[in-house]
């Protein structure tokens, strides 16, 4: 059982990483741009609802699994809280990239903001793995 928030992480960090070189590939006119966009925007809600529910799954594993940690008392929460909001604050932006040109040249920069801060998060919470 308290294996499922650290697998659940790892999909989450996987998708991010996964998706963001996706829409760095994306960007430009190479041949590969288009395949790229698509996957970008197929893992971009899957990423979102994923750091979410590791989110949520990291609460619930320290409430009921983890009598030694605190739960705000570590910097893997607090990246964990902030991946969780970037990813969706990506894709909340991503529903409007072509109706409002400042957020589409918002949207890449939470992005990388994103990917560095679910690489933060996984490497945080790797001490605490039980």
């Amino acid at each position: 059982m308290e294996w499922i928030h650290p697998a659940l992480g790892l999909v989450a960090v996987l998708l991010v990483l996964w998706g963001g070189w996706q829409g760095l590939t994306a960007r430009g006119r190479r041949p590969e741009a288009p395949a790229a966009r698509r996957r970008h925007r197929r893992l971009g809600p899957a990423a979102a609802v994923t750091c979410t529910l590791a989110l949520v799954g990291g609460i619930a594993s320290v409430l009921w699994l983890r009598d030694d940690m605190d739960l705000a008392a570590t910097w893997h929460f607090r990246t964990g809280i902030a991946t969780a909001a970037l990813a969706v604050v990506a894709w909340v932006l991503s529903w409007q990239l072509h109706r409002h040109p400042s957020r589409k040249a918002l949207h890449p920069w939470v992005g990388i903001a994103l990917m560095g801060a679910a690489l933060a998060t996984f490497f945080l919470g790797l001490e605490h793995l039980p």
